[in-house]
């Protein structure tokens, strides 16, 4: 094309500029055409030039909108491949969501077949082998169910575990059969487990409902932690001649440990020392009953920031004990033990216990009698708002209520008003240390 048009000047500047002279002056002579040919052939020369301008700026538009045109057939071309490649992604993901939903939904049939299995295994009444094979079963399939996230499945194995533990003994039957003791130990052993600190698969937060428990076997379930939202109940519960063991229980938060109406008998043992209760916890042991020897012990428990330990209307006899020796309650925890009933040679150890920074104790109305004895020696109550009553309390039968060497100091309080001795019991308020605290006081009326 080039080639062309310059072929096309070149017979144009030595044609077109006579010709243009022929058209413009026909009538000048061959001198003055000689003379007008240099300006024409000029006028010729700038025609062609501004006519290569004009065809340079056609062609360059043209190129610029055949790439402007190939620029928009490569970008519509990308996004196809993008939108093409999003659609494909989308189709993966969909794929494996497909896939993940339909192995979660076999992960979770071989679970509950799992579950079925260990019912029936708990179901063998004549096999123990086959019980204990379902408690392990049962809490392999809680730890299965915590990994896929599915907590309420988890509770699900932990009701089972917990309703099998508490299950009564078949009519006729006082004690739980040998074959089965190893059975249920098993059972009170994995709920521990999963309650220390360290566990692999934590039961935090869950329910455990053992009430009506019938333990005549020691359990074991030393150092468990029960943190907020979690509730240990044993209300109801019978510990026959074995000991329970719970010493440096932790209940945190909002969590409790439910006692009520616990009934230790034949020298049984419910240990609680070094338990703490604290950030608002509850441990509950109203109306425990404890007779033929057996003891509860809360040795060096402590209870703060609002914290709760209550054993309102509980009641010790037959030679029973209670031993708070060093229990500390402290930033406005709170001990309620009014109407404890003491009788026939109980006794109850408060002796160094401690009631600290705004915390209380409420040992009101306790009724000691048949040669039974109630003892606060060394007790300590000090600090702003902290305070003590025992009003009302009664010595009777040959009974010893005594505050002798308690100490109250720095803005503590004592109260111990309207305290009653009944026949040769003794009600013993002299020798308590007051400094820079309250004790008050009456003579005990005297029937």
């Amino acid at each position: 094309m080039a080639i062309a048009f310059v072929v096309i000047s070149a017979l144009g500047i030595a044609f077109v500029p006579e010709r243009l002279l022929t058209m413009w002056v026909p009538n000048a002579s061959v001198a003055d055409r000689g003379k007008l040919l240099g300006p024409a052939a000029q006028v010729v020369l700038f025609s062609l030039g501004g006519l290569i301008a004009l065809v340079g700026v056609v062609l360059s538009a043209a190129r610029h909108g055949e790439e402007l045109r190939a620029a928009e057939r490569d970008l519509r071309r990308s996004m196809l491949q993008e939108r093409a490649h999003e659609l494909e992604k989308i189709k993966e993901n969909s794929r494996a969501t497909e896939a993940e939903q339909a192995r979660i939904a076999s992960v979770e049939r071989d679970l509950r077949a799992r579950f079925v299995t260990a019912v029936e295994l708990l179901s063998s009444e004549d096999d123990p082998l086959r019980r204990a094979s379902g408690v392990f079963v049962l809490g392999s399939l809680a730890d299965d169910w915590s990994e896929l996230g599915r907590l309420e499945e988890v509770q699900v194995c932990i009701d089972l575990l917990c309703g099998y533990l508490c299950a009564p003994l078949p009519v006729g039957v006082t004690s739980t059969p040998g074959p089965e003791r190893p059975v249920r130990s098993a059972g009170y052993a994995l709920l521990r487990s999963h309650l220390v600190p360290g566990s692999e698969h934590p039961w935090d937060g869950r329910k455990f409902n053992l009430s009506n428990a019938h333990i005549d076997f020691d359990v074991n379930l030393t150092g468990i932690v029960l943190r907020a939202g979690s509730t240990l109940d044993l209300t109801d519960a019978t510990i026959n001649g074995a000991s329970l063991r719970m010493s440096n229980v932790a209940v945190d938060g909002s969590a409790r440990l439910i006692l009520i109406r616990v009934k230790l008998t034949g020298a049984a043992a419910l240990e609680l020392d070094g338990a703490r209760a604290t950030a608002g916890a509850a441990i509950d042991l109203d109306r425990l009953k404890a007779s033929e020897g057996s003891a509860m012990s809360l040795r060096g428990a402590i209870a703060t920031q609002s914290s709760l330990i209550s054993m309102r209307w509980a009641v010790f006899k037959g030679a029973s004990r209670l031993d708070m020796h060093g229990a500390v309650y402290a930033q406005s925890s709170v001990l309620v033990g009014r109407d404890i009933t003491l009788d026939t040679e109980s006794t109850v150890s408060l002796e160094h216990l401690q009631i600290l920074s705004g915390a209380s104790g409420d040992l009101s109305d306790a009724i000691v009698q048949n040669a039974s004895r109630l003892s606060a020696t060394s007790a300590l109550v000090g600090g702003q708002h902290s305070y003590a009553t025992f009003d009302g309390a009664q010595a009777g039968a040959s009974s010893t209520f005594t505050l002798h060497g308690m100490r109250v100091v720095d803005r503590g309080s004592v109260s111990a008003l309207r305290t009653e001795e009944v026949d040769d019991g003794v009600v013993e308020l002299t020798g308590v240390d007051v400094d820079g605290g309250t004790f008050e006081e009456e003579a005990p009326l005297r029937e």
